[in-house]
């Protein structure tokens, strides 16, 4: 059915890719797909998922906190953000800032942060307490367990660092 964009593989008509300038920004170190598809759509193509298996992907093979900080490192988590920063002043702006989830969870993060900051500033250790409580709980419940709860934390945090990471990276033409 209709998507917004092809992750892991897709055929284009080269009519579509024209009517938008470039197939991939070079700025990107991740997201690609989903920034095409934002050009794509705000230029009034679809996109659509067939029922055709096309390409097998593979997992990563090292463990998921290393592989976070390997994200970091690279410049990968900052996708998001030079997606976000790509698409500023031009015609796919609305159709990342009402379909990229990535910046719902920066958001979310961020606000998280100022809370917890709040909270040590003003000595209210309580309110600290269950302001970092909170996340930490849902993510076990959502996750069913305390191990993985507090591994999707780390990555909404990591998504949030890297909004930044990425949006404040210079961009080459």
């Amino acid at each position: 059915g209709e998507v917004d964009r092809l992750d892991c593989g897709g055929l284009y008509r080269t009519e579509a890719i024209r009517s938008v300038g470039y197939f991939a920004d070079r700025n990107l170190h991740a997201f690609e797909e989903f920034e095409l598809g934002a050009r794509l759509r705000a230029k009034g193509w679809k996109l659509a998922r067939i029922a055709v298996d096309s390409v097998d992907h593979f997992g990563h093979a090292v463990a998921g906190y290393t592989l976070m900080l390997r994200r970091l490192r690279t410049g990968y988590a900052g996708g998001p953000g030079e997606v976000v920063r790509g698409a500023v002043g031009q015609p796919h702006w609305r159709q990342v800032v009402r379909d990229f989830s990535q910046l719902r969870y920066g958001f979310v993060i961020w606000a998280w942060w100022l809370l917890l900051l709040g909270a040590a500033v003003l000595g209210q250790w309580l309110a600290l307490g269950v302001i970092a409580a909170v996340p930490i709980a849902y993510f076990a419940w959502r996750r069913g367990g305390l191990r993985l709860g507090l591994y999707s934390l780390a990555t909404w945090n990591v998504k949030a660092i890297g909004l930044v990471q990425g949006f404040v990276r210079s961009r080459r033409p």
